[in-house]
């Protein structure tokens, strides 16, 4: 009678989960795109970047930039797009833990205004993008 109860409740607690989130079926189409990332002119050396759709629905895609370059999966759409790079700062206790600082002003990531409209089935030449930030 045990295992006949174990038994039920192992292939409820399969079938429960099976049932959770969607399918690859529901994933969106992805598209690689890439570009390059500068910062007063210079290849931003390292950060991450975010392709974040305009309206605000869905997770926002992201990726590395490494030497000023980046190379990601993103969904199609119109993209609001937001750079971060930070830096470590030594902590001011012995003790502390190390803090960080943003390199990027806030103009391209927060408060962002760059946009990126990445295609379904566009060309490579369509997902390759280039951003210049400054300092100032």
């Amino acid at each position: 009678m045990l295992s006949q109860l174990k038994l039920g409740l192992l292939t409820t607690g399969i079938l429960v989960l099976c049932g959770c989130g969607g399918g690859v079926a529901d994933a969106p189409d992805m598209f690689e795109v890439k570009g390059t990332v500068t910062y007063d002119g210079q290849p931003l050396e390292s950060g991450q970047i975010l392709f974040i759709n305009a309206d605000g629905s869905g997770r926002p895609d992201a990726g590395q930039i490494t030497n000023g370059e980046f190379s990601f999966k993103c969904a199609a759409g119109e993209k609001k797009v937001e750079i971060t790079s930070t830096r470590e700062v030594p902590a001011e206790a012995p003790d502390g833990l190390p803090d960080y600082v943003s390199l990027i002003p806030k103009e391209y990531n927060t408060e962002s205004m760059l946009k990126a409209s990445v295609k379904a089935g566009g060309s490579a030449e369509d997902h390759t993008f280039k951003f210049e930030t400054t300092s100032k």
